[in-house]
């Protein structure tokens, strides 16, 4: 495959990202707009499904294209591990629903269940910091080999983001 490919296919998980984004963001503002919360009905579940099918696509296209640069001989290794940790993270995110799930079926079990299932998110949302830091620096080393300031300024600002929610949660949370 060759580099333009290689980009094509970093655009397209980008695409698919910003798309889940997107689908979030509107259910977000229904259920504020209308102050309701979603229950686990069908349509919850349906988009559930639909945002993780776009989360996973989003993700691997973005390894394949760090991948391919990388065989191409570009420098973009931080980009790939960050991808790789994005999807880890998920699938870390996936587990401990099912073990939340599965605390409110095992009431005898439930405390010992609740902690596994926060030990996963917990390790998940770790995964997730550093994935988005590494995807960040990823997109700045891009950036940089193709002397594209967007590339660059938007690595930067990926990484400010993440940054910032960071400390934005830890004051809540403080």
């Amino acid at each position: 495959m060759s580099e333009k490919k290689a980009l094509r296919t970093l655009v397209h998980g980008m695409l698919f990202l910003m798309i889940e984004e997107i689908i979030v963001l509107a259910v977000l503002s229904y259920i504020l707009w209308q102050r309701k919360i979603l229950t686990l009905d069908t349509k919850t579940v349906v988009i559930s499904i639909a945002v993780l099918f776009l989360l996973i696509f989003g993700y691997l296209y973005l390894e394949h294209g760090f991948n391919t640069l990388i065989g191409q001989g570009k420098y973009v290794r931080e980009g790939r591990y960050g991808a790789t940790n994005l999807l880890r993270s998920l699938i870390l995110f996936i587990i401990s629903g099912i073990f939340a799930l599965v605390s409110f079926n095992e009431p005898n079990e439930r405390y010992l269940f609740i902690l596994i299932s926060t030990v996963f998110l917990i390790t998940g949302f770790i995964l997730q910091f550093i994935g988005n830091i590494s995807l960040g620096i990823g997109f700045r080393q891009i950036g940089e080999i193709y002397a594209e300031n967007h590339l660059k300024n938007g690595g930067s600002l990926l990484i400010s983001a993440v940054i910032l929610a960071v400390i934005i949660l830890s004051a809540f949370i403080i």
